[in-house]
């Protein structure tokens, strides 16, 4: 073979050897002269550039590999060995790149002549493409794509992080970002060293950066850690999100719910208070229309009744002229006194109402001591007692002068021991007791021995108007205990009972020694 290189450059194309070695030969090898043109090449180097045989004799080698500076024969010969020139892209006949090696040596003995060993590296063309793909999505991405060293320096940055920051990428590259951009830099440096050790709490975080203009943005960030080929951590990656205006509208929008939810409590309290103005409207125009219900029906019944005894004891008075008729004008006389004493009850009953609802009776205290009280009751219903009936009355426990409203208290036992006299028959006793427990509460009871009150009709004893079933032969309006329970009310005490139809009824008032406005 040394002697075929050897013969001048045609002789060597020429020889059979060298024909069949490269018609038959894998290798892609191109023999070209020092100018570059090629003189020959092997059949896999014509399928490799796509090309027929006679279309490249005699072409320039830069038609396959634009490439200068490779045919210095000279600088071949001094090194005395091969010229090896990767990553070189070669071009085929059709116009498609792809990366190549070449591998130059000289003929020994022709100078002029170049063998050209082109391999094709299909590795290294994923990988370039690969970057390049990579690169392009870095930068199209519409999320800031920042990598920074284990410094906190900028390495790498695509063009939306620039966009958000206002900078170019030569300005960011190198520079610290969190000196650079963060406002907060120390609470920021403690994430970046959480991130770095993989901490989950710094995955995800956001935070304010400063543009080069100086205004602030909200950042949303996802960061991740970079590792070399050892597994050691060698900086991070971060995703960050522009949030700014988004965080403005959701404020908005929850400072618009807040107002929102504000006025709807606002308008379901106003709403809430008005309905209760309604329904306490509508109560009392309900009460005040079972008033007139149940007056109307009180008057037809009990002014009917006394008004006729009126009227017929007037009658019969007019028929007894003479002084021997005295006795009988004297019983309906007394007749007429009684009805009217009912009458004026009913009278006062009303009047007491109408003014405990107008809220025109007010407590006013002054000192006095229970037994006057007492006596005074004794005094006012001692008329009324039936034939038989007593009324006795007790004192226990250290007495204290009262200081409340005396006449309310009077008018309290004045109803609740008539009532017990109106209820008790005839040679029973009424019990009138007043304890002192302390030196801040009295309690006052009224036992009688009466009818008592059924134990289905107990729980509307102090409605207004109500009646129990055992009472219809009786005369009465079924307010008296209604009044007394807000006369208490007015003291600032409590009335309690206890009953057995038949078996008597005691009630038991508790009201403090001394009045305290709770107003």
């Amino acid at each position: 073979m040394t002697k075929v290189l050897t013969k001048n450059t045609f002789a060597f194309i020429d020889d059979p050897f060298c024909r069949a070695f490269l018609d038959s030969t894998k290798e892609s090898i191109i023999v070209v002269d020092s100018k570059g043109h090629i003189i020959s090449a092997s059949k896999s180097a014509f399928q490799m550039f796509g090309y027929e045989k006679e279309v490249l004799n005699g072409k320039m080698f830069n038609l396959l590999i634009p490439m200068d500076g490779i045919w210095d024969i000279e600088e071949i010969q001094t090194k005395k060995k091969n010229l090896r020139q990767p990553n070189i892209i070669g071009i085929r006949n059709d116009g498609f790149e792809f990366p190549v090696a070449l591998s130059i040596t000289h003929v020994p003995g022709e100078e002029d002549i170049l063998i050209i060993f082109v391999t094709d590296e299909p590795e290294r063309n994923h990988s370039e493409q690969s970057k390049d793909i990579n690169r392009q999505y870095f930068n199209v991405a519409e999320v800031i794509l920042l990598a920074l060293n284990m410094k906190g320096e900028v390495i790498d940055i695509n063009k939306k992080g620039c966009e958000v920051l206002e900078y170019t990428e030569e300005e960011l590259l190198g520079k610290n970002w969190f000196e650079l951009s963060i406002e907060d830099k120390d609470d920021l440096e403690e994430v970046f060293l959480g991130v770095l050790k993989g901490t989950e709490d710094y995955r995800v975080y956001d935070n304010h950066v400063v543009t080069k203009s100086g205004h602030k943005k909200l950042i949303h960030w996802q960061n991740t850690v970079v590792t070399n080929e050892d597994g050691k951590v060698v900086g991070s990656l971060s995703s960050g999100m522009d949030i700014t205006e988004k965080k403005k509208i959701l404020t908005a929008l929850q400072e618009s719910e807040e107002k929102l939810r504000s006025y709807s409590k606002g308008l379901e309290k106003e709403v809430e208070e008005r309905t209760k103005e309604l329904q306490e409207l509508l109560n009392k125009e309900r009460g005040l229309s079972e008033m007139k219900s149940k007056f109307v029906s009180l008057a037809s019944h009990e002014f009917r009744t006394p008004l006729s005894t009126i009227l017929s004891s007037a009658s019969l008075i007019s028929k007894y002229p003479d002084t021997e008729s005295d006795d009988k004008r004297l019983k309906h006389v007394n007749r007429i006194k009684s009805s009217v004493d009912h009458l004026n009850g009913i009278l006062e009953d009303f009047l007491s109402l109408d003014r405990l609802n107008e809220g025109r009776v007010a407590c006013q205290p002054e000192p006095f001591e229970m037994e006057d009280v007492f006596e005074e009751v004794e005094s006012s219903l001692s008329p009324i007692l039936k034939p038989g009936q007593t009324l006795e009355s007790s004192h226990s426990g250290i007495a204290q002068t009262m200081t409340t409203d005396k006449k309310l208290v009077r008018n309290v036992l004045v109803n609740l021991v008539s009532n017990a006299i109106k209820y008790s028959p005839e040679n029973k006793p009424i019990y009138l007791r007043c304890e002192f427990i302390s030196k801040e509460m009295v309690v006052c009871e009224i036992e009688d021995k009466g009818i008592g009150i059924p134990e289905e009709d107990q729980i509307h004893l102090f409605e207004r108007f109500f009646r129990a079933n055992n009472t219809r032969n009786f005369q009465g309006t079924g307010l008296g205990l209604s009044i007394v329970k807000r006369y208490i009310e007015l003291l600032g005490g409590e009335i309690s009972f206890k009953s057995s139809q038949s078996n008597g009824t005691t009630f038991k008032v508790t009201i403090p020694v001394r009045f305290k406005d709770k107003s």
